[in-house]
């Protein structure tokens, strides 16, 4: 190389193979020169130019996963392309009570305490400025309802109490009788 500076990370080897990974993005002219090692006053230059460009910056959603009132949840944001640290937003939409979205890390978390259907959009943007976006929907779903079922009399095998518990084993919903060909247990 007889001019000129190549972008931080790429080299120029003796035999002209050009390689390297750049560190740097824009416009690099050099000059080269080659020499005829039999006969050495056979010489030549010629400008070399290079441009490196940001590879094609893409922001993706993470597959989707059910969510349960009271149960863990987390949906990590993924960004490609990017070049430097990618910073987050929420940029519409509304995460579920009991959800929180870390913007550092492009990831939603928490345990949600409400059911239904929540629609949101999240932005990465490179430190190029460049920016996408990725939409996702947490669907919700309530606890699941527990059903205990107990023979109440040995012999009265037909008769049966229901009880139906909330969350956690909370207190009953309900209590429902069931009598199936019990002839004297009315």
């Amino acid at each position: 190389m007889v001019s000129g500076q190549l972008p931080e990370g790429m080299t120029l080897s003796a035999g002209g193979v050009l390689s390297g990974t750049p560190m740097a993005l824009g416009e690099f002219t050099v000059t080269v020169r080659a020499q005829d090692a039999d006969w050495r006053a056979n010489i030549a230059t010629a400008p070399l130019a290079l441009t490196v460009v940001a590879p094609v910056f893409t922001v993706a959603a993470p597959a989707q996963s059910p969510a349960v009132v009271g149960q863990v949840y987390d949906a990590a944001f993924t960004a490609t392309g990017n070049v430097g640290a990618v910073s987050w937003t929420l940029a519409s939409g509304a995460l579920p009570a009991g959800l929180a979205f870390d913007a550092n890390l492009g990831l939603i978390t928490g345990e949600p305490t409400v059911w239904g259907m929540f629609a949101v959009l999240v932005q990465g943007a490179d430190t190029l400025g460049r920016l996408e976006a990725a939409p996702l929907t947490i669907v919700v779903s309530p606890t699941p309802v527990e059903i205990s079922s107990t023979t109440l009399l040995s012999y009265l095998p037909m008769l049966a109490l229901g009880v139906v518990t909330g969350p956690e084993g909370r207190a009953p919903f309900g209590v429902s009788t069931a009598y199936r060909n019990c002839p004297s247990a009315r």
